[in-house]
């Protein structure tokens, strides 16, 4: 059911085929917008702007790039955080073929996450405690999308797991765990030092050689 000031992702009426515009719900701005940022809604108006003419909302990364203007890799990012935030099901097809999504009830899935219209401030509302939870599982499907983040490397955060930032996601945990020594470039360090470390001392010179040292010097400041 719809809340109030709600749309939602809802069809217009049958005799209206040629709408004039889109619309979407008040929830999707007041608590998912600021959840999902400026390129998951943009990708969002785009696929309610195609629903009216493709029910089925069958669509390629590139055409949704084309129209919003985003980069490829930003609208497939996008999808799969609105996708986790419960506003659109995805179906994906291969072998070159478009994919579909379903549009999901706004004001349902804000209802289901614990939102709720409050008549006061006319907005919708999630608790302080869940509007963080939800920031937290964004931020970390953001990191692992850019290979920030690993699910085996993960701390907890309440019953929620908290990344570990990783520099070079294309390394393997395992190599990276590994102590400095145990690295190319360690194990190169740590060569040149046992090297130095072992290298003989310079003998000292015998008595005759000292006496020939002094006698060459004495004759070098006779002579200068």
């Amino acid at each position: 059911m719809n809340g109030p000031g709600s749309f939602g992702a809802r069809l217009p009426m049958g005799n209206q085929k040629k709408p004039p515009f889109f619309q979407t719900g008040n929830d999707v701005v007041d608590v998912f917008q600021p959840i999902m940022g400026p390129h998951c809604f943009t990708v969002y108006c785009h696929l309610l702007r195609r629903r009216f003419k493709n029910p089925a909302l069958k669509h390629s990364v590139r055409d949704l790039a084309s129209s919003s203007g985003l980069s490829g890799a930003t609208v497939l990012r996008s999808l799969e955080i609105i996708a986790h935030l419960g506003l659109i099901k995805l179906y994906r097809s291969g072998g070159g073929q478009a994919s579909e999504c379903k549009l999901l009830d706004s004001s349902e899935a804000a209802t289901r996450l614990g939102a709720q219209f409050v008549g006061k401030s006319l907005s919708w509302e999630l608790p302080t405690e869940i509007c963080k939870r939800l920031h937290f599982e964004v931020k970390t499907i953001k990191q692992r999308q850019q290979g920030k983040a690993k699910t085996p490397n993960l701390l907890s955060y309440g019953s929620r797991p908290l990344p570990v930032s990783q520099r070079n996601a294309g390394v393997s945990p395992a190599i990276r765990q590994r102590a400095t020594r145990e690295t190319q470039a360690g194990t190169i360090y740590y060569k040149k030092k046992e090297e130095m470390k072992n290298a003989l001392p310079l003998p000292l010179p015998t008595m005759a050689q000292r006496r020939k040292t002094k006698t060459l010097l004495m004759k070098m400041n006779r002579t200068g």
